[in-house]
């Protein structure tokens, strides 16, 4: 069924993505579902590909706030992390920073990365912040909201295929999850009008 406004959308939906996302989102599930999802698209269910649809809508004005990722061996990255699972109790928040791709399937900027230089990016990344360089490279370029709202606590590799929250997550994947301190910003974490936060190192490309 169509919806009239974005305070009709799941809550899932407005906890992941901010207004622009959810407003992308709508007009994309509405536009599907009176015309390529009419007839239920491959799936045979009209809603389900009118979500499919209006995820993916959501999901490029997301990538549109990622910065370009240059491809010249030890370039600056600067990367838009999407909140795609979030701990009420705890106010903790985790996103994938970087995904393997391939020259055949590049990233949306024609940007690929392999999974040993995702992990010798996360390994440098990680390193910056143990030493407490947050200046440097741009790590935790999460400074735009402040290290005392919002900091990091856990940094890993994906070991294999699988879900985070709602999310698919390639094997290889760097994911990252911080705290969030500050009451204010966890309220706009949860009413999506706060969807993500920026990070920036030194990595090479293929």
């Amino acid at each position: 069924m169509p919806f009239d406004n974005i305070s009709e959308l799941p809550e899932r939906i407005r906890n992941r993505f901010g207004r622009a996302g959810q407003e992308a989102f709508l007009s994309a599930f509405n536009t599907a579902w009176e015309g390529t999802c009419s007839d239920g698209g491959q799936q045979g269910d009209r809603e389900q590909c009118s979500f499919a649809v209006a995820t993916r809508a959501a999901q490029n004005v997301n990538k549109a706030l990622e910065v370009e990722l240059e491809k010249a061996a030890g370039s600056r990255w600067e990367t838009y992390v999407p909140i795609t699972k979030l701990d009420e109790e705890e106010q903790k928040v985790w996103g994938p920073v970087l995904e393997p791709t391939t020259p055949d399937d590049p990233d949306a900027h024609g940007d690929f990365y392999s999974e040993s230089d995702i992990r010798a990016a996360a390994e440098r990344f990680m390193k910056k912040v143990q030493d407490g360089d947050a200046s440097a490279d741009g790590v935790q370029h999460l400074v735009k909201v402040g290290t005392d709202r919002l900091h990091l606590i856990e940094s890993w590799i994906a070991q294999e295929d699988t879900k985070h929250g709602d999310d698919p997550i390639k094997k290889g994947t760097w994911m990252i999850g911080a705290k969030v301190n500050d009451p204010e910003l966890w309220s706009m974490v949860r009413s999506g009008e706060f969807t993500g936060f920026s990070i920036g190192g030194r990595a090479k490309t293929g």
